[in-house]
């Protein structure tokens, strides 16, 4: 019998960094997908969801999507991916398990289609450094449509190690870890609340950066996408750009720009500039990259006034989703019940988790 598991990522700073090349700080969480399974000699692949009872079954070459249940594309989609390759693969059965609670499963996208594809390197074995096993189920979720598919995600669940942040490189696809202060923890709170539009609208902020990359590199040919320039830079040319197109640009290469400065700060053990960049990051989600909503700004603010609370943000893509708090250790169990008295969300302390395996 072959297992693998796969952690949710978190994003803790860089907030839409990954599809510009740049940089962001990231965790695993304690939240996750277990697999196991075995081979079979027909060329069937059995998949069963055991929370649900779910399951489904195809031949290895009938890898079209499945109109029941979206669990599994994101399963067909590893495996177009893996044949996309050249990677030869034949029938197995799979069973899934998962401890990822209620309302986040969005912090949870691609950690199903991560750990099939460890389970199918343990179990038909091929070549593939972990950052190229995270790129692959980046490019499935792309290829189920999901525009808003991160990179973050399954880098920080192959990168990440135990009371530790990993520090990820999106052009080089390298991670490096700091050891994070065992005096603080990282708490998450989801309302719930989802945005139906997050596809359109994560389309629009792409567009965006990729006109903005076009127009620089008219006068700065060496320039190979946002990473490669600063806020200042930005404002030297902001003539050049409408109005969305540079509030979303600043927004971005200020987020690369607080990530280099929390990471500095953190290698000394220091969590100040963090909670500060923390802060402004969701500042300029709100003003800049309009991708806050009131309930996250709600929450955002109301944190703010509770004790042990250095820095909040909106974590991930944002339209919705989830808030994250950077908290005094031993604050951390009174500010979910205070998340929960004041009716702003379920709180969960991030357990800073070893990757996937």
């Amino acid at each position: 019998m072959i297992s693998a598991y796969a952690p949710a990522g978190l994003e803790i700073l860089g907030n839409h960094t990954d599809y510009n090349e740049g940089i962001a700080i990231s965790a695993a969480l304690q939240f996750g997908v277990s697999v196991e399974g075995d081979a079979r000699t027909d060329n069937q692949i059995g998949l069963l969801l055991e929370p649900t009872g779910e399951s489904e079954n195809f031949g290895v070459q009938n890898l079209s999507k499945s109109v029941q249940y979206g669990w599994v594309n994101e399963i067909k989609g590893v495996l177009q991916q893996l044949q996309k390759y050249g990677i030869p693969f034949q029938g197995f059965d799979l069973r899934i398990q998962h401890n990822v609670p209620k309302y986040f499963d969005f912090i949870a996208e691609g950690t199903l289609g991560l750990a099939t594809v460890l389970f199918l390197q343990k179990l038909f074995p091929f070549n593939a450094q972990p950052s190229m096993l995270a790129k692959l189920v980046h490019d499935a979720q792309v290829g189920l449509g999901k525009t808003y598919a991160s990179l973050l995600g399954p880098m920080a669940s192959v990168f990440a190690r135990q009371d530790s942040v990993a520090v990820i490189d999106f052009r080089n696809l390298e991670a490096n870890l700091i050891r994070f202060p065992d005096a603080y923890r990282f708490v998450i709170c989801d309302g719930g609340a989802r945005n139906l539009l997050l596809n359109a609208k994560m389309k629009i902020r792409r567009n965006q950066c990729e006109e903005a990359i076009r127009t620089i590199k008219g006068r700065s040919p060496e320039v190979k996408a946002l990473r490669d320039v600063n806020p200042y830079e930005i404002q030297q040319v902001a003539g050049l750009f409408n109005e969305y197109v540079f509030r979303t640009v600043m927004h971005v290469c200020g987020e690369i720009r607080m990530v280099r400065e929390s990471v500095e700060a953190l290698q000394q053990g220091d969590v100040s500039v963090l909670a500060q960049n923390m802060r402004h990051s969701h500042e300029s989600s709100r003003r800049s990259m309009e991708n806050s909503t009131t309930g996250l700004d709600r929450v955002v603010e109301a944190a703010g006034r509770m004790p042990g609370v250095l820095g909040s943000r909106l974590t991930g893509y944002g339209f919705g989703g989830p808030t994250l708090h950077l908290v005094e250790a031993a604050q951390a169990e009174t500010f979910i019940q205070a998340l929960a008295a004041e009716r702003l969300g379920e709180g969960h302390v991030a357990q800073l988790s070893n990757g996937a395996a």
